[in-house]
């Protein structure tokens, strides 16, 4: 018996599962008249397109393995395909989600394009279950959990329509590599008058579980597109830094030709240091860490990882070949006003304005958590270790036109390039530079004053555990509010290492939680990315208020 003649028969012979579709059929409009008609005239194709799986029901979600299952990522794929076909065909694409006791189950169901939701499901979802139900064993039907008595009592828990991740209207997307200076990278691009995004940061979208993208996530990019500022091409942008590490995650961009693909790298043995000591609690250790130990950590990441980021970022390269933007850390730290002008070319947009201020955000104070540069021969060892990666990130960027700094191709790392012994003086008195930090300051008469007499002298007492005084401007950019404080560094750390390290500790310190809040009233630690740091001058003298 045909598929057509079929699916209205079984409406006749099976009176009894008329009750399933009365829980969301309500009646017969003209409507459903049309919508029914569709459905009859080509059953055949739009039960060929129903009946995948909507969502990623495998690994429990915490579980890092689920990020590269190339089961769900295929499936993932698939529904795009099969959407598509959909489409193609007329037709509009609707998850549909039913539940008796504790078994659910949802699938998707390609409908006419004329039928609403309703209709999608008690139309076509309706002759799909039917049909799935009474094809136990075919291959041609997806495997549902109930046999037909149980189709009186099933609930409706999902509905929803989808489209095809390549119908968003993404323009590009930072997908990683995070800890390489992602968070800089995106809050200055943010301020960019010809750029709209997505979300403030982290873009979740493609984290989903769900294997499409929902209509209604569509219409808000659509707007969020729509509403931005006239004046010149505006693009519409997306940020995760984290996205490069999963297959399924990167699945949606592959099925996105037209969205341009960012990627920021730096030193790899720089990122090894900070992984390890975020990942392990060996690096974290007090005393240091043994060469041995660290020697252990960086062969396992080698091992299992195939680098730090050298396999993942050459599966990118394949994948992207063409939209990739490759750009090195170093360069926005070096002149960051060159690299931002290249980047917005890369894009297809203006510049900056001349009199824009680029800031650093989010910022890691390095080896002030672990004695990693002390030891040079084993910095050696660990960067041989991991060539691999540097050989990556010199062909990355030059097949991206991004220039190479001296310190890329020389094998630099930061040990070189920034004052460990800032850190190593920072972390033998941690709590102390805290406790003399954090003062809120004003200026009057062009004298730093500070409010509460137990700072007045700050000076004496700094210079006491020697160190020295310095005045600090804390900008937070989201909320276009600014304040200042006090903060006590080491005399080993300059001006660069007491904006991007020592104040950043004193802000994230958990023995000082309220330093922030005082600062900025309301807010949290985790505010801390939106906040940009400028170390004013060092403090000589102290007034009163």
């Amino acid at each position: 018996m045909g598929g057509r003649q079929r699916c209205g028969v079984l409406i006749v012979r099976l009176p009894s599962i008329l009750l399933f579709a009365v829980q969301f059929y309500h009646g017969t409009t003209e409507g459903d008249e049309a919508c029914q008609a569709a459905m009859n005239s080509k059953s055949e194709v739009w039960l060929h397109y129903s009946g995948g799986p909507s969502r990623y029901n495998g690994r429990d979600w915490f579980d890092s393995e689920w990020r590269n299952d190339l089961d769900a990522t295929q499936a993932r794929i698939h529904s795009e395909e099969v959407a598509t076909g959909c489409h193609i065909a007329g037709g509009r694409t609707w998850e549909i989600g039913l539940s008796l006791g504790t078994t659910a189950t949802n699938f998707t169901v390609c409908a006419p394009g004329i039928c609403n939701a309703s209709e999608a499901s008690s139309i076509v979802g309706y002759a799909f279950v039917v049909e799935a139900v009474m094809s136990q064993g075919s291959s041609r039907y997806r495997q549902l959990p109930w046999a037909e008595e149980d189709l009186v009592h099933l609930k409706l828990t999902t509905l929803r329509e989808f489209v095809t991740w390549s119908s968003l209207p993404l323009d590009f997307m930072i997908v990683g590599v995070n800890g390489c200076g992602s968070t800089s990278l995106f809050r200055n691009l943010l301020l960019h008058p010809q750029l709209v995004w997505t979300t403030d940061f982290l873009d979740m979208s493609f984290w989903d579980r769900s294997f499409l993208p929902s209509a209604d996530y569509a219409k808000e990019l659509a707007n969020l597109k729509a509403s931005s500022k006239p004046g010149g091409p505006v693009l519409l942008g997306g940020a995760n830094p984290l996205c490069w590490q999963s297959s399924f995650v990167m699945a949606p961009v592959t099925l996105m030709p037209h969205l341009k693909v960012i990627v920021i790298l730096a030193d790899p043995v720089r990122i090894f240091e900070k992984f390890a000591w975020y990942e392990s609690e060996e690096a974290r250790a007090d005393p240091p860490l043994p060469e041995t130990a660290w020697w252990k950590v960086a062969r396992r990441i080698r091992d299992t990882e195939g680098g730090v980021f050298a396999r993942k970022i050459n599966e990118i390269r394949a994948n992207y070949r063409g939209r990739l933007i490759v750009v090195h850390q170093s360069s926005f730290r070096d002149n960051p006003r060159k690299a931002y002008r290249l980047l917005t070319a890369k894009l297809g947009i203006e510049d900056f304005s001349p009199d824009y201020v680029v800031r650093r955000h989010n910022t890691w104070f390095m080896n002030s958590v672990t004695a990693f540069c002390k030891n040079q021969s084993m910095l050696r060892r660990i960067r041989r270790l991991f060539e691999a990666d540097y050989q990556v990130t010199l062909e990355a960027l030059q097949e991206s036109g991004w220039p190479l700094m001296s310190e890329i191709i020389e094998r630099r790392s930061h040990c070189t390039t920034t004052n460990w012994e800032c850190g190593t003086a920072y972390t033998q008195k941690s709590r102390a530079w805290e406790d003399l930090s954090g003062g809120l300051l004003a200026v009057s008469d062009g004298r730093v004053v500070v409010e509460g007499s137990h700072q007045e002298r700050l000076v004496e007492a700094c210079a006491s555990l020697g160190g020295l005084a310095w005045h600090v401007k804390v900008n937070h950019s989201r909320l276009d509010r600014e304040g200042h404080i006090s903060v006590c560094a080491p005399a080993a750390c300059g001006q660069m290492e007491v904006a991007e390290g020592v104040t950043h500790h004193v802000l994230r310190s958990t023995e000082n939680p309220n330093k922030l809040e005082r600062l900025f009233e309301g807010l949290r630690k985790e505010d801390l990315t939106y906040v940009f740091i400028e170390v004013k001058a060092k403090i000589t003298s102290i007034g009163r208020p």
